[in-house]
């Protein structure tokens, strides 16, 4: 029986705690603004909540208890854990995001949670409920934007986006990289190696940190890269036609899943046990030796 949802983004917290975010295709059909929350607690069972929003990033936090956060396109963020629903509004003033300027990431570096999207807006999570501006020297009113960020720490955060644009935040200052393509860049990864990982449209793929980057040279698609994590030392790159591995030497290669049957794949996200790749029709989880489809959600409840 084929899932119910379409499903769209992951978050892998821990091998029993995965989040999903996924669309009911009725209600995608009439255009109906709305995303669920898909929680996977393991054993195949599921539990999930509706909300009136596109839901652009998730992350866990303790805060100190195990929270989700569900950032929504236009600003809102919601949060679910033990102690219930909560909503947060990132910035309610004329200048914050909206339903015409979406914020479109949402990542923990260090001790905080960032937030970026168009216009080059970036904020920072103070506390729960307390968003604070953080893009200064960024923000501005041209038709432009930040697909992306993540950082080694609090005091060097790497975004990207629309034009090919690599900002670095050093402490204390934002600073335009060299850009060395113009396409747009979907994702960007601190990996434990040390090195930043960025990829993009086109099957661009730069790798370097800051003031240093080079393209990665490779033939075998030209397809948009959609997502990215790591797995067990290696760089796992997500499109719409399968996965890729990027290995050490920065040499590309499809996976083979040796699944019986062809999967749509779009994002993908992994702890330190498994890595789960999520396409509008598929969940598939990966624990390092074996690739197995996982059962969604059949009915809506």
């Amino acid at each position: 029986m084929p899932n119910q949802f379409l499903c769209g983004s992951v978050y892998v917290h821990r091998r029993d705690q995965v989040v999903v975010t996924g669309r009911l295709p009725a209600l995608e059909a009439e255009q109906t603004t709305h995303d669920f929350l898909l929680f996977w607690g393991g054993g195949g069972q599921w539990k999930y909540i509706g909300y009136p929003n596109v839901v652009t990033g998730l992350v866990v936090v303790h805060t100190p208890m195990l929270e989700v956060l569900a950032l929504c396109g236009d600003g809102v963020v919601r949060g679910m854990g033990e102690s219930g629903e909560t909503v947060e509004v990132v910035d309610a003033s004329a200048d914050g995001p909206s339903s015409l300027q979406w914020l479109l990431d949402l990542r923990k570096v260090g001790n905080s949670i960032y937030t970026c999207g168009m216009a080059r807006q970036v904020y920072r999570r103070a506390s729960p409920d307390r968003w604070l501006r953080f893009d200064s020297g960024l923000r501005t009113g041209e038709t432009t934007g930040l697909k992306s960020i993540n950082g080694f720490s609090e005091t060097e955060i790497y975004a990207v986006g629309f034009r090919g644009e690599i900002w670095t935040y050093d402490g204390k200052a934002w600073t335009q990289e060299p850009g060395i393509t113009n396409l747009t860049l979907q994702k960007v990864l601190c990996a434990h190696d040390l090195q930043v990982y960025i990829c993009g449209a086109e099957g661009v793929i730069i790798t370097g940190r800051s003031g240093r980057w080079q393209a990665v040279e490779q033939d075998l698609t030209t397809e948009t890269f959609w997502d990215m994590t790591e797995f067990r030392n290696s760089i796992f790159l997500s499109g719409q036609s399968g996965l890729f591995r990027l290995e050490s030497d920065n040499r590309l290669s499809r996976v083979d899943m040796r699944l019986p049957h062809r999967t749509t794949t779009s994002r993908i996200d992994a702890n330190e046990e498994v890595l789960w790749s999520v396409g509008r029709e598929h969940l598939i989880v990966y624990d390092g030796e074996n690739w197995s489809e996982v059962v969604g959600p059949q009915t809506a409840k």
